[in-house]
């Protein structure tokens, strides 16, 4: 993000430090907005600048959600060399007893 930039770990510093602020981010779930990590000294790219952008990662958010959804998949990691790790959940299928026949009593 800081690609040669001299003050690169102070920055990265302050924004960990920022984002570590329990006071200000309650939750790792809360979303933080674009104007709040611009204001943090995030660098962030606005996909509504980018509407051919903005559709690939639509795309693949739509694709991962269905992944995830659907699958014992509970993390997926990729590093910068392209290796993709995959983390499951052990799925076992439970099975529901079936009642035994009953026997049937006729009408008189």
């Amino acid at each position: 993000m800081f690609k040669g930039d001299e003050k690169a770990a102070e920055k990265a510093d302050g924004i960990a430090k920022n984002l570590a602020d329990h006071k200000k981010y309650l939750s790792h779930g809360r979303p933080i907005g674009i104007n709040e990590a611009k204001k943090i000294g995030i660098k962030v790219t606005d996909l509504r600048d980018n509407q051919n952008l903005r559709t690939k990662v639509w795309e693949l958010y739509c694709v991962l959600e269905i992944l995830l959804d659907r699958s014992p998949i509970i993390k997926l990691y990729e590093n910068s060399n392209g290796v993709f790790l995959v983390k499951n959940i052990p799925f076992q299928q439970i099975m529901i007893p079936q009642m035994p026949p009953q026997e049937q009593k006729t009408a008189k």
